[in-house]
């Protein structure tokens, strides 16, 4: 009798398990619960001898999420690729993307990147991606922010012709962005 109902109690947790894994796994309304946006892939649940519960899951999460306590990650955090945009003439870069990377695609002239107002936390990278003489970058700031302690709304610029010349700028505070790293020549022009 007592290995009948000790077989009753673990079948009982085991579908219990069951049905919490697939909650996990199929719960329509889970974004009301959390607050955010997932696609949950795959879920398991596991009891190991110390009797301790783990529940793995693969999900995507397409808004912010906000974990309280602790937090262990067994396996590997995928980030986003970064964007990359071309652009030939004038762009008006966007509060929208910032962490994106901008190119200048060559034998168009100059291309002029405008950022928008600084934002703390706001960062992009620019890439001269010409050796063709006059097809220059330009970084210009918004009306009273400077770039790397320039003239407030002037350009940071490469006008060397060397290929693949790179900086990365980043918002400090609403009105000053700050180079984070540099390749090639890049100057600010305060005139």
């Amino acid at each position: 009798m007592r290995m009948k109902h000790g077989k009753a109690i673990w079948t009982s947790i085991v579908i219990v398990l069951i049905m919490v894994a697939g909650v996990f796994a199929h719960r329509g309304d889970y974004d009301d619960i959390v607050g955010n946006t997932s696609n949950w892939k795959s879920s398991t649940i596991t009891i190991d001898s110390a009797s301790t519960l783990a529940v793995a899951c693969t999900s995507t999460f397409t808004d912010d999420v906000a974990i309280t306590g602790n937090l262990t990650v067994s396996g590997t955090i995928s980030p986003t690729p970064a964007v990359v945009v071309e652009a030939t003439t004038a762009y008006s870069v966007l509060a929208s993307e910032s962490g994106t990377t901008f190119v200048n695609t060559g034998s168009a002239g100059a291309t002029t990147f405008s950022l928008p107002t600084a934002v703390a936390g706001l960062i992009y990278t620019f890439v001269d991606n010409s050796v063709t003489a006059a097809d220059d970058l330009f970084i210009a700031a918004a009306a009273g922010d400077t770039i790397n302690a320039g003239t407030a709304e002037k350009n940071y610029e490469c006008t060397t012709d060397a290929v693949k010349q790179a900086v990365t700028i980043q918002a400090l505070n609403d009105t000053e962005w700050e180079v984070i790293s540099e390749v090639g020549t890049w100057a600010n022009n305060n005139s």
